[in-house]
């Protein structure tokens, strides 16, 4: 693998004092994120914390980028959620993390850390807002206070919110209602000094803990104990903390899920990267092999830990990169720094109302999601459009991953189906065509050349002009050499430019 990327200013100087600060400033937005993660996968909200923990001070140096921070990510809940109901528990999920580590370990001394770059720009978009449509549908219930049915998949996902409502309660309702008012007016310019003190999910946190203590003391309004933050106490020791369930192995379905787990998180994992390295205001270029090993024994560790599958996440990174991060080292301070509030102020963390976190959610996942992105695809055009509505559509009906894999095959016939038609030029006179072919031509243009060759009227000069062309399929020279017979019997005068003989099929 290659050598790591520069771990400080061009400089050379230290990186320290400012690695510090920005490393607090991650952990205060990534505290509510881990907790609001494990809220939307269905888990126990301390394995968000865990997975925190473990990206923060183990990924940050084992990986092979400089700004990118690591742990629970809105992108796996919707998997994760789903396989906890498939495989029946949360210990079995933690063993598919386990091997899903160890694939993504291998993935990255097989060097699959480009394989990102295959992925076209319209699938990545589909996934992304498929994600943010998953976020709004599964934690509105937790918005107004009420429990949603973990066992809801495909489209039934959309009657969710709906279905929530007769269950809604007035105190959490008023708490998740204000904290999202609140995170949409974060965004507004006026206050973009403010944001740069104090991020906005960590500001609808302390919105949320203030208001539900000043509905306590209104008769009916007050929020249940049952819809508070719940963490187990670690002062007996991190041993009450579930550990895998490895017989689930025998399972072929926990295969299935780490498959899945490794494939997901090691592809967000890498765009991720991509994005960050945009924003790195220095410029370095990070190993997205070194990358891959580093995630895959952090979700190795995870799993024995009792953690979430983690990947790299672009939200706490480009927060990173805006509090003045400079190497690794913020992203291990974020690390330590959620361990001790873990470990310190626990009984702070069950003052937020799970309300409070689903309103960070439900505003995450509406930015992903937001009506502008599919107006701006449209925009591009229905090649770029059509995978994105796929990919969204198949992710909400199915999963991730078979989503992922529908909106590749929109995106190849697409692409197919463009190269298809500008492929072959076609010039038209009075007695004559000629077809001039492109650099490459394949199966995909047999059509086009077929229709051009028998429209051709009889006694007209028809010439095929593949001077350009560097190949051309056995199939398009067949059709085109194949096409003298006909022209022979119609008294066209045919003529072929640099058109290969087609090669002879094997008798045997």
């Amino acid at each position: 693998m290659s050598d790591r990327p520069a771990t400080a200013p061009s400089t050379g100087a230290p990186a320290w004092g400012a690695d510090v600060t920005a490393g607090i400033v991650v952990s205060l937005v990534a505290l509510p994120l881990c907790l609001g993660v494990a809220l939307a996968s269905g888990a126990p909200l301390i394995a968000g914390l865990v997975t925190g923990v473990i990206g923060g001070v183990v990924v940050s140096w084992l990986g092979g980028t400089s700004l990118l921070v690591s742990g629970p990510a809105a992108g796996l809940a919707a998997i994760v959620l789903a396989s906890i109901a498939q495989l029946g528990s949360f210990e079995a999920l933690l063993a598919a993390t386990f091997v899903a580590g160890a694939l993504q370990v291998g993935l990255g001394l097989l060097r699959a850390g480009r394989l990102a770059a295959l992925v076209p720009s319209s699938v990545v978009a589909g996934m992304l807002a498929a994600i943010g449509v998953l976020l709004v549908l599964q934690q509105s219930p937790y918005l107004v206070g009420a429990r949603p049915d973990g066992h809801v998949h495909g489209f039934g996902l959309l009657l969710v919110p709906f279905e929530a409502l007769p269950h809604a309660l007035v105190g959490p309702t008023l708490v998740g209602l204000v904290c999202l008012a609140l995170l949409f007016a974060w965004q507004l310019p006026a206050l973009a000094a403010v944001r740069k003190r104090l991020p906005g999910p960590l500001a609808a946190v302390v919105l949320g803990v203030a208001l539900a203590q000043a509905l306590a003391l209104v008769p009916g309004l007050a929020v249940p104990a049952a819809a508070y933050v719940d963490l187990p106490d670690l002062s007996a020791g991190f041993s009450i903390l579930p550990t895998p369930d490895f017989a689930a192995l025998a399972d072929s379905a926990t295969w299935r899920v780490a498959v899945t787990l490794a494939v997901v998180a090691s592809l967000e994992t890498l765009l991720s990267m991509e994005a960050t390295d945009r924003l790195d205001p220095l410029e370095r270029h990070s190993d997205g092999n070194r990358e891959l090993v580093g995630q895959g024994v952090g979700n190795l560790l995870a799993g024995l830990a009792g953690g979430l599958p983690m990947t790299g996440v672009i939200v706490r990174s480009a927060a990173n990169i805006n509090a003045g991060g400079r190497t690794w080292r913020s992203a291990f301070v974020h690390g330590v720094a959620l361990l001790a509030a873990v470990l310190a102020v626990p009984w702070l963390l069950e003052h937020i109302p799970l309300a409070a976190l689903a309103a960070v959610l439900v505003h995450t996942g509406f930015g992903l999601a937001r009506p502008s992105r599919f107006v701006e695809a449209w925009r591009i055009g229905p090649a770029f459009a059509l995978p994105l509505v796929g990919t969204v559509v198949a992710v909400v009906a199915t999963d991730l991953l078979v989503g992922v894999a529908s909106g590749l095959v929109l995106a190849a016939g697409a692409a197919l189906a463009a190269n298809a038609r500008h492929g072959v030029e076609v010039e038209n006179d009075a007695d004559s065509v000629r077809l001039h072919l492109s650099g490459a031509v394949s199966f995909v243009h047999r059509p086009r050349l077929h229709q051009a060759l028998h429209a051709a009227p009889a006694g007209a000069v028809v010439t095929v002009d593949a001077s350009r062309s560097r190949v051309i399929d056995h199939d398009v020279a067949e059709l085109l050499h194949g096409f003298a017979a006909t022209a022979n019997a119609r008294g066209i005068r045919y003529h072929l430019i640099n058109v290969p003989k087609p090669r002879a099929a094997s008798a045997h």
